[in-house]
């Protein structure tokens, strides 16, 4: 097994700005829908199962909003160091 494989991602190099966006504005839609404010007569959680299950779904949004952002902040700076 080689990495020749890696030369081909080539391609897809013309559709990395709409492809960006695409990740971007779906992370603004998930933020949107974990920080939005609770509907009243919404959804009823027994004890704190909402709660848990908000906190994880915030640790998780952040992990690939980390995931996602990066590299596009490394492949945005990286001119300055080369």
């Amino acid at each position: 097994m080689s990495g020749a494989w890696i030369s081909q991602l080539r391609r897809m190099e013309p559709y990395s700005y709409p492809l960006t966006a695409l990740a971007l504005g779906s992370l603004l839609l998930a933020g949107w829908r974990i920080w939005r404010p609770a509907v009243s007569g919404g959804a009823q959680c027994e004890g704190d199962a909402c709660v848990r299950s908000n906190a994880a779904a915030r640790r998780w949004f952040w992990a690939m909003a980390v995931l996602t952002v990066l590299p596009v902040a490394v492949n945005q700076g990286a001119h300055f160091f080369y």
